[in-house]
């Protein structure tokens, strides 16, 4: 899936979970395999 809300959302979740302490990076490497 690329592109989309879903994109947008899995951006802003990444950016809570990089506020929480976990690791943005491999996150956002899933989301631009998928």
């Amino acid at each position: 899936m690329k592109g989309g809300p879903h994109r947008v959302e899995a951006t802003a979740w990444s950016t809570r979970q990089t506020q929480s302490g976990d690791c943005s990076t491999e996150t956002l490497q899933n989301i631009e395999e998928q």
